[in-house]
């Protein structure tokens, strides 16, 4: 409010200052930019403090919109990480299902099933079994998908020949 009136201040005065002409030897130009200068100088530090009070109400204004942001986006997490949860509760549930059905099937069938399914699916679900009904199964299987299955269930390995490159 006050920068405001100052400026309000200065250009009327620098409007009456072009009434006067330098050359007519009126020694009103001097004395009204001498208190505009005063006025200027009076108003400074109140200006100053008013224009750091402004900045700092934004600041606080867009402090609480950052802190509800952070709130909505906490929620948000809260809630994801709870799905998260129950879906893998329920991929969990579904995981042992699929080991109960595999387990009671003849190893030839299982086998054949098996042998069509996702590769990284099909040795969770061997890895899952007992070793007895594992071996079974593996032992229906053709040879290459049989060491393909016991691979990925047992992780990566490092032959000599990656050891050495």
């Amino acid at each position: 409010m006050a920068a405001s009136i100052a400026s309000l201040f200065v250009i009327t005065m620098a409007s009456a200052d072009d009434v006067g002409t330098p050359d007519s030897g009126d020694p009103a130009p001097s004395a009204t930019s001498a208190a505009i200068r005063q006025y200027c100088t009076n108003i400074r530090d109140a200006a100053a403090e008013a224009r750091i009070s402004y900045q700092m109400k934004l600041l606080g204004e867009m402090e609480r919109d950052v802190e509800d942001r952070i709130a909505r986006l906490e929620a948000e997490r809260s809630e994801f990480e709870e799905w998260l949860q129950r879906r893998e509760q329920l991929l969990e549930q579904a995981q042992e299902t699929l080991v109960s059905v595999y387990a009671g099937m003849r190893p030839d069938a299982a086998a054949m099933q098996l042998a069509i399914l996702d590769p990284e699916m099909a040795a969770s679900i061997l890895g899952s079994l007992r070793p007895r009904i594992a071996s079974a199964i593996l032992n229906e299987m053709e040879p290459q998908r049989a060491a393909d299955l016991v691979l990925a269930i047992s992780g990566p390995v490092e032959t000599a020949e990656a050891a050495s490159q």
